[in-house]
């Protein structure tokens, strides 16, 4: 009987060993792989500091010149909008050779060099929060449906005479160049309605007091001068009854 209970006491002190050392392997394992989660995390972590503590130095972006203040939107980062401190003073030039006139509403595409800094002005602070000091003008474009970085709606070719419309929500303009009368009339974007199929765009600018309807229509469209053949038909008409005609590509 003694014997019968001593073997039972050991195999309850063999099992109750096994369990103990089950269970500090486990803690082992669970040890290291909280360990090795840690190392990764702080990995991540640093990694994200250098990326972050990289100094940029080239963007290419849209610039526009107002006297009150220039800016520059981000092609990188279209949602950013910086204030422009160009001390040669060559954005500004080049801007003036495609807008000979005022306007606030045009752009250009300019790449250039400088470094991104807290805005300091009070009254800019608010709405851009960064300032871009240019160092160097690498290169300035006429801005065209190829080579701009914001989305746009449609973008309108027409001849006879020749002219061209940009109609982009996303910069917030409405942008008709009449290239053979060398002027340019500029509006806010509004939100278009549609009537019978058609997707019609007005405007009002309050400044020089005109407005214009733009009216689209989902149909095959012509070049005359190059034989290109578009989607999209388009008639503008400026306060006055100067009329447009001419064929859109579509954005994406």
């Amino acid at each position: 009987m003694t014997s019968r209970i001593s073997a039972l006491l050991f195999l309850i002190c063999s099992s109750l060993s096994f369990v103990i050392a089950l269970s500090g392997c486990w803690e082992v394992d669970e040890g290291a792989k909280v360990n090795r989660d840690s190392l990764k995390a702080a990995r991540d972590s640093a990694n994200a500091r250098t990326k972050d503590t990289v100094v940029r130095t080239e963007f290419e972006g849209l610039y526009n010149y107002e006297i009150s203040g220039s800016t520059f939107r981000d092609c990188r980062h279209p949602d950013s909008v910086y204030i422009v401190v160009d001390a040669s003073g060559k954005l500004k030039s080049q801007f003036e050779k495609v807008f000979p006139s005022s306007n606030v509403y045009g752009s250009i595409v300019a790449k250039v060099k400088g470094i991104l800094v807290p805005t300091v002005e009070q009254k800019f602070k608010d709405k851009y929060p960064k300032t871009i000091k240019v160092t160097e003008v690498i290169q300035v474009d006429k801005k065209n449906f190829n080579n701009t970085c914001v989305p746009y709606d449609f973008w309108v070719f027409g001849n006879e005479p020749n002219w061209t419309l940009q109609i982009s929500r996303k910069e917030g303009i409405i942008d008709l160049q009449d290239l053979a009368g060398n002027k340019n009339y500029s509006f806010f974007w509004n939100e278009p309605k549609s009537d019978s199929g058609a997707i019609i765009y007005s405007s009002f600018n309050t400044i020089p007091k005109y407005a214009i309807d733009i009216k689209i229509k989902k149909e095959k469209c012509s070049d005359t001068m190059s034989d290109t053949e578009y989607e999209y038909s388009v008639t503008a008409e400026i306060t006055g009854g100067k009329k447009f005609k001419g064929c859109a590509i579509k954005g994406k």
